[in-house]
């Protein structure tokens, strides 16, 4: 899995981050672009948290954050 988001992340096709738990410091999920297309300022919004932190509001804080990012890049 790492490695295929490095090849996409190599081709600028896709940009990925961990999500992190702050206080245990484990990696949580994965959120980010995916099927990016700057030519028409087109992407799609990808995320993925381990069930155990369903319902935690860190889907939401990720995705918040993927936004602001989004518009100081587009």
């Amino acid at each position: 899995m790492i490695e295929m988001l490095d090849n996409l992340s190599q081709e600028n096709k896709a940009i990925r981050y961990s999500i992190v738990h702050l206080e245990s410091k484990q990696i949580i999920g994965s959120c980010g672009y995916n099927s990016l297309d700057y030519e028409n300022s087109k992407t799609e919004i990808g995320y993925e948290i381990s069930k155990e932190y369903w319902g935690n509001g860190f889907a939401t804080e990720a995705l918040g954050d993927n936004y602001i990012f989004l518009k100081m890049i587009y």
